[in-house]
């Protein structure tokens, strides 16, 4: 719900990493913090066995990470702020899912092939969670491109 609530507010879905002018990095996880609270532990699978704290923020355990796919350009890697504009089918897209603990990202490049890197699949049956661009969550044992890719 925060990633909704943030793409409304911004028309943008929270880049997985970004240098600010001052050198100041930011994460995922810090565009949610304003509409999260950590004691929540959203950030933290029930199932996830090592629940490792990040490094750079030691008061979240992490075991979701972001799609950065790129099959196409920048516009549509969530490495970057992507536009919600750009997201033609945000109920096919994947933005968020298990990932492997003490990463923060997933990822598949062309040609598509899976397992996924860094997803974790971590679920009885080999299966996985992912929440969707629109918001929506699934669990998932095996995915296409479309899951991943923005630019479709």
């Amino acid at each position: 719900m925060a990633s909704q609530v943030y793409v409304g507010e911004h028309d943008k879905y929270p880049a997985a990493w970004f240098q600010a002018p001052d050198g100041t990095t930011v994460r995922w996880m810090d565009y949610l913090k304003p509409y999260l609270d950590k004691k929540l532990s959203v950030y933290t699978c029930p199932s996830d066995p090592q629940k490792i704290p990040c490094i750079y923020d030691p008061d979240i355990i992490l075991s979701y990470g972001i799609n950065v796919s790129r099959f196409v350009d920048d516009a549509h890697d969530f490495w970057y702020p992507v536009w919600s504009y750009n997201v033609a089918h945000p109920e096919q897209v994947i933005l968020f899912t298990d990932c492997t603990p003490g990463e923060y990202f997933v990822y598949v490049y062309p040609p598509f092939r899976e397992p996924v890197n860094l997803v974790d699949y971590r679920h009885p049956g080999g299966m996985f969670n992912a929440v969707y661009c629109d918001g929506h969550a699934e669990t998932k044992s095996d995915t296409t491109q479309v899951d991943w890719d923005a630019s479709q």
